[in-house]
């Protein structure tokens, strides 16, 4: 039985696969009998027990597959199927061109083209309802859904000019914009750091914002070198690659085209696949991977004071930390082939990995890995 509040389906496992497939066409095929009429637009391949029509998809669709791929292949786990509905309650169905579920997450995307580059004088007025339903819609997910997520709300556009006012009142109403230049380099970026390019994405997105429910802790050593306190320890890298970022950090977000090439100018593609074959195939890495950390650290102490003997070299202390629940928290300074080739294996919610953290630490003045 259909639920009543919305129409169509949330796909996930096999019928993502399958649906994925499908999406990456630009085309759209049927069969049809001998002897049926031949529909206008199509070509036509006449087999021994049918016919064969084929025909380009129009343009609007073609970028709302686009757009539905990208989120599939940053790995959301629940993507809408075509003409995916809710009912609002003043019982007016809203249609979602796209609708990806992650973990913390739920993405509500719009999608906008013109057969010809130009402005579109009415996307304020679009911006503006689509901010006035925010409320309802996000309401009406977490009923379906069962759980509240954090919701954001993107228009993504093709071969549309956007005006620089146009732009501002999208931001004041907390609407994202992707063109399909952005739709492109996020795409870039997930074949570079696999599933983890959904990270940097939030990293960007959720600039300074806390992540929902990430309450890691973590047994750690404190010691000393050159009068600067830093940690070792070990942790999932799941964990890590949740707040890992590798790109030099501004202050505000950065344009994903940037990002992109950020990422392609400090990660070797086919370095992190390489690892990753040998990740799956049982191999480890016993290094450290040197991260400098953005934000403060919870630190308590495990036990008193410790007593040391005079042959005991290095005075350390042992200690719990609690990792800084913000995406893009930790700078990876060394090792981030190693822990990209963790992003699409099942070892990264299994294997730990050894870590050096620094905090708050300037990197040019301080670091040489040489």
């Amino acid at each position: 039985m259909k639920n009543p509040i919305y129409q169509g389906q949330l796909l996930l496992g096999k019928d993502l696969e399958i649906e994925y497939k499908k999406r990456k066409r630009d085309y759209e095929e049927k069969r049809i009998m001998h002897g049926s009429p031949i529909p206008k637009g199509w070509h036509v391949t006449e087999l021994k027990s049918y016919i064969k029509l084929k025909r380009k998809l129009p343009l609007s669709r073609i970028f709302e597959n686009d757009v539905w791929c990208l989120f599939y292949e940053l790995g959301m786990y629940q993507i809408s199927s075509s003409n995916f509905q809710i009912r609002l309650s003043s019982k007016d169905r809203k249609e979602i061109d796209v609708l990806a579920i992650d973990e913390d997450v739920v993405f509500i995307v719009e999608c906008k083209t013109k057969k010809k580059i130009g402005e579109k004088d009415n996307l304020k007025t679009e911006i503006r309802k689509l901010h006035s339903d925010k409320s309802e819609i996000s309401k009406v997910l977490w009923n379906i859904l069962g759980k509240k997520l954090k919701p954001i709300f993107v228009i993504a556009t093709y071969n549309i000019l956007w005006r620089e006012y146009q732009r501002e009142v999208a931001n004041r109403k907390r609407i994202h914009i992707f063109d399909e230049y952005d739709v492109m380099a996020i795409r870039d970026l997930s074949k570079l750091a696999g599933n983890a390019a959904k990270y940097q994405l939030y990293s960007e997105i959720f600039y300074g914002e806390k992540i929902h429910k990430f309450e890691v802790q973590v047994p750690a050593i404190e010691s000393i070198m050159q009068g600067k306190t830093y940690y070792t320890f070990n942790m999932l890298p799941e964990h890590l690659l949740k707040i890992a970022f590798v790109h030099k950090r501004r202050k505000s977000s950065i344009p994903f085209q940037e990002l992109s090439d950020s990422y392609q100018r400090i990660l070797n593609s086919k370095r992190v696949k390489d690892i990753n074959l040998f990740i799956i195939d049982g191999g480890f890495f016993p290094g450290n991977i040197i991260i400098n950390f953005q934000h403060n650290l919870k630190v308590i102490s495990i036990g008193g004071k410790p007593e040391f003997s005079k042959n005991v070299i290095g005075k350390t202390r042992p200690v719990i930390i609690t990792l800084p629940p913000y995406y893009g928290s930790a700078w990876i300074i060394d090792g981030q082939h190693r822990l990209y080739g963790y992003s699409d294996s099942e070892s990264r919610t299994k294997d730990t990995i050894p870590v050096v953290a620094f905090v708050k630490e300037k990197i040019r003045q301080r670091f040489s890995l040489t």
